[in-house]
């Protein structure tokens, strides 16, 4: 049943049993020998708290968390006059870390187009940069583990099409 599950769902599914996404990525890190850096706004840290915590915790190479986005900048010695964009804070948070990778979580915004408010995270690395804006819906109080998840998912779906080419 296991095979027939991961061969209809394929990349949705990343672990069996009690598996977190956290560990998952922490592997895929260590086994590319790569390692990942974050910067948070909308998670309050949550990721790094939880990629640091992990058993097999070699992949993260550390991380920063702030209040807004600007702020962001301001501690990655961004200057006022430049864009704070995620890219840009992503590239900066890979400098100041090492890292071969970074996820940065920017600020919950309401697009003015938009009714459900929405978070936007950035992972970038030498071969990608990619962006996802995540609606958010439901109950605010899962907000935060949900934009969490949603981040370290999108890190995990790069690193498996790197190791799969």
């Amino acid at each position: 049943t296991r095979m027939l599950i991961r061969e209809t769902l394929g990349d949705l599914v990343f672990g069996e049993e009690d598996e977190k996404l956290e560990h998952v990525l922490n592997r895929l890190l260590a086994a590319a020998g790569n390692n990942l850096s974050v910067a948070e706004t909308a998670t309050c840290g949550l990721v790094g708290l939880r990629l640091a915590t992990a058993d097999d915790a070699a992949g993260y190479a550390g991380g920063l968390q702030a209040e807004s986005t600007a702020r962001l900048g301001w501690l990655l010695g961004m200057a006022d006059s430049e864009a704070v964009e995620l890219p840009a804070i992503a590239d900066r948070c890979r400098g100041l870390f090492g890292s071969d990778y970074a996820l940065v979580i920017g600020e919950i915004h309401q697009p003015v187009e938009r009714a459900a408010p929405q978070a936007t995270i950035a992972f970038a690395g030498d071969d990608v940069r990619e962006l996802l804006e995540l609606p958010l819906t439901g109950n605010p109080a899962i907000w935060k583990s949900r934009i969490a998840k949603a981040a370290k998912d999108l890190a995990r779906r790069h690193l498996l099409r790197v190791a799969g080419s």
